[in-house]
């Protein structure tokens, strides 16, 4: 499925960096780690453009997972500096891969005062998992959160959340099968799940 938006500024770079990426995934979560490590102890400007680069040329989505896994056993203190830099490059970044990462990784501190952030963030597609993540790791009621920015959402976004969201309930479920395909192009996803389910037979 293709996205309703515009593409993003950082699109032809984006592009061209994702056909030539110098590090493998597990080489960048090393380097990562220590650059993170280096921000965190003392704000170093070299590690937050090294890690800025890294980020930029990585596919994050392959990336966060294992670097989450990687930080959380080193553990490093998220303030004063580290939580900053997290932040500012969800805000002022112009590449999408600092901005997916950040998103994910500010989740690991819970500041209940980014939520609203996250929530706008979670409502792009670019941005969409990783916000998930994040608003999972902060909030204890997550579900609620999430329901009610799916029936916000169209597009790829709510095709993201509905995913997240299936079978957590029977009334999430029904709203699923009742409401929540009414946005295209996301009904041709919703019309499958029902059918596969025998749903269709609710209505």
């Amino acid at each position: 499925y293709h996205n309703s938006i515009l593409p993003l500024p950082d699109q032809q770079r984006y592009s061209a960096n994702h056909t030539t990426m110098s590090d493998s995934h597990d080489e960048a979560v090393e380097k990562l780690c220590l650059l993170l490590a280096s921000i965190a102890e003392d704000d170093c400007q070299q590690s937050k453009l090294d890690a800025y680069q890294i980020l930029v040329n990585q596919n994050i989505e392959q990336l966060i997972d294992p670097l989450i896994d990687k930080l959380a056993m080193s553990n490093p203190s998220p303030y004063p500096y580290l939580y900053v830099y997290l932040k500012k490059l969800i805000t002022d970044s112009h590449d999408r891969g600092p901005v997916q990462a950040a998103i994910a990784l500010i989740g690991l501190i819970p500041h209940i005062e980014d939520l609203p952030l996250l929530e706008t963030m979670c409502l792009h597609a670019e941005f969409t998992p990783f916000s998930i993540m994040a608003i999972e790791n902060i909030c204890q009621d997550s579900t609620s959160i999430l329901w009610d920015l799916c029936k916000k959402s169209n597009g790829i976004p709510r095709i993201t959340l509905v995913q997240k969201l299936i079978g957590i309930n029977d009334v999430i479920d029904d709203w699923i099968i009742r409401q929540g395909y009414l946005s295209l192009p996301a009904s041709l996803v919703f019309d499958y799940y029902r059918a596969s389910r025998g749903l269709l037979l609710e209505l």
